[in-house]
């Protein structure tokens, strides 16, 4: 009886902390984004005119016309 007991405290333990690293992933991942956007309107006000930044390697090069 004890036993079960102890396996039911462990096991809702464990679904809080799973339900709030759940809850942190989304926060991050809010986090990451919201810092992406940030980070291309900085870099589109900080690049000389007539140039671009390719987001997946962030090489710049000269706009096609």
């Amino acid at each position: 009886m004890i036993a079960s007991q102890a396996l039911q405290v462990l096991w809702l333990r464990v679904r809080e902390t799973s339900e709030i690293l759940q809850v942190r992933q989304l926060h991050l991942a809010r986090q990451r984004v919201g810092l992406e956007a940030l980070d291309e309107r900085l870099t589109a006000f900080a690049l000389p005119a007539g140039q671009v930044v390719h987001r997946r390697d962030d090489r710049f090069s000269e706009k096609k016309p």
